[in-house]
């Protein structure tokens, strides 16, 4: 019943169009019938036609068409009768029709996400910044992670329904679940299909059944999000490449952070046959999943994790994000092809933890200047004296902080800042602390702030435009970093798997590519070991967002 429920969640524009190939052309059924007081359709499925097709050609959406016949969420039969909910279609007004009563205005709630500024938002929903302001006038003051915005929504067809909520997402957390699958039913054989396995951590044991069966939205837990929001995006991207004449049998396993689980999933028959497999979302799932793919020979796509030890001795391994190390080193290289004869120091707190950021810098950093180009000050025995002592009174000082402690940062940010009127300062940081939400704006503006990044969304880019004005059109809300992640995976690989075939992975390092919000650049880690995407934006805070510099 789950697995029902989530596909009818998720698949608001069903599976099945992630297929090539020549569908029958459907004729609209006569037989009008009326049952519980609403109207259906009652069409009569043909060999060759798929709940997309039906759907398309009634004009109505492939989730109202699973709805109402929930036993085609695995495809459709010939012969089999379907209800096919006919459309409220309004007349038009005449032209002798007074003009409408202005009506209270309606807006849809927007959330506020990183990197996104106001010339973005005005253009993603296309209403100028003005309106945007005079609607929310807080906003004089800048964006806000988090905010919650009033979009005023214009009187066309294409605006997005009125008073829709779009609830911020958190991170996905873990829980047992049943595996389900879900399937496409391959509609070509024209040409190779190929079998793609997603392993998505959808949580479906914490689907609130009563609430979903209300269509409340809530039924679906946060932590869920991550995983539909994914799947929703990379559905996005088969869309686009149907057209290439890439054809595909997707399957979606539920994979939620649990050993277990991972376990019963990797035992699944259908796994098996596989030409690629994407996810899992988690490190210790990961770990497993990669085992099973060298085990297999399946090219495996890891989304997410940032160690490189999955890919350590195993060639089908490929890792989206760039570790840690890979991030620091493009942190170096910026700082020494931009600030070369300027005053650099690594500050840190002399823990273990920070070693292995701390060496990679510091190499990178002598092997491009010459040895003992960095000053070196830690912080808990120096102290702001110490660091003031290494501080240059003329030059920029450029100050790398390898540390992921929240507590330990913030203290040192605030340190900084006053430090700030007497000297000239440059401060690089690590990626998480774009998490931290004690780190005042303000300061970390005046102190340039940079961090290194494996993703950045340049939300006034025709590309990103037109993929959100897709995926609102499909699923009437957003899409968030997970959407588009899903969407810039799919673009890629399966663009590659149709290109290369199965062996794809050997020709990823000559085969770099932009996306929306991440590029892929790949290198091999090792002889016969895995693939790390080197890609890495350095970003700058400036006017309450981030970017990139220069």
């Amino acid at each position: 019943m789950k697995t029902l429920l989530l596909f009818f969640l998720i698949c608001t524009s069903s599976l099945l169009y992630a297929q090539t190939g020549t569908s029958t052309e459907i004729t609209k059924s006569t037989k009008v019938e009326k049952i519980d007081g609403v109207k259906y359709y009652m069409h009569t499925v043909e060999a060759g036609q798929t709940v997309y097709s039906i759907a398309k050609a009634y004009d109505v959406n492939t989730k109202d068409v699973i709805f109402e016949n929930p036993e085609v969420v695995d495809g459709v039969s010939p012969g089999q009768v379907l209800k096919i909910p006919i459309k409220d279609i309004k007349k038009a007004a005449s032209p002798s029709t007074p003009p409408a009563v202005p009506t209270t205005p309606t807006y849809l709630t927007h959330t506020v996400e990183k990197q996104q500024t106001l010339y973005a938002i005005s253009k993603l929903y296309n209403i100028s910044i003005e309106e945007i302001t005079k609607a929310n006038p807080e906003i004089e003051d800048g964006l806000k992670v988090g905010q919650q915005l009033k979009i005023p929504q214009k009187n066309t067809s294409n605006s997005a329904p009125p008073e829709k909520v779009i609830p911020p997402k958190s991170s996905v957390t873990s829980e047992p679940a049943r595996v389900p699958e879900i399937k496409t039913n391959n509609e070509s054989t024209s040409s190779k299909t190929f079998s793609v396995s997603l392993l998505l951590p959808f949580n479906l044991e914490d689907i609130d059944t009563l609430k979903f069966q209300k269509n409340i939205r809530t039924a679906i837990p946060s932590k869920s999000y991550a995983a539909i929001e994914f799947y929703e995006g990379f559905l996005i991207a088969a869309d686009s490449l149907k057209n290439t004449g890439l054809n595909l049998k997707v399957s979606a396993f539920d994979a939620p952070n649990d050993s277990l689980q991972i376990v019963n999933v990797l035992e699944k028959s259908e796994l098996r046959k596989s030409n690629l497999i994407i996810g899992p979302f988690h490190n210790s799932p990961s770990t497993q999943a990669t085992d099973y793919a060298k085990r297999n020979h399946i090219p495996i796509v890891i989304p997410y994790a940032q160690q490189n030890k999955l890919l350590l001795g195993n060639k089908y391994a490929i890792k989206v994000s760039a570790s840690t190390s890979t991030q620091v080193e493009a942190v170096a290289d910026f700082i020494t092809k931009h600030y070369k004869k300027q005053n650099l120091i690594i500050l840190h707190n002399g823990l273990l933890k920070e070693k292995s950021s701390l060496t990679t810098f510091k190499n990178r950093c002598n092997a491009e200047l010459g040895k003992d180009s960095i000053a070196e000050v830690v912080f808990k025995t120096a102290g702001v004296k110490g660091l003031q002592a290494k501080l240059s009174a003329t030059a920029n000082n450029i100050i790398f902080i390898p540390s992921n402690d929240q507590a330990f940062v913030t203290s040192l940010v605030n340190s900084l800042r006053g430090l700030k009127k007497d000297y000239k300062i440059v401060l690089f940081g690590m990626e998480s602390w774009v998490s931290f939400d004690n780190l005042d704006i303000n300061t970390i503006q005046d102190l340039q702030l940079h961090i290194p990044s494996s993703s950045y969304l340049n939300y006034a880019s025709p590309e990103t435009i037109g993929m959100m004005k897709k995926y609102r059109e499909k699923y009437k809300t957003d899409p968030t970093k997970y959407a588009l992640q899903g969407y810039d995976c799919g673009m890629y690989f399966l663009a590659e798997l149709q290109k290369s075939g199965k062996e794809f992975y050997l020709a990823l390092p000559n085969s770099p590519k932009k996306g929306l919000q991440c590029n892929f650049q790949f290198v091999e880690t090792a002889v016969e070991s895995g693939y790390e995407n080197k890609s890495v934006f350095i970003l700058q805070y400036k006017d309450f967002t981030l970017s990139p510099d220069k």
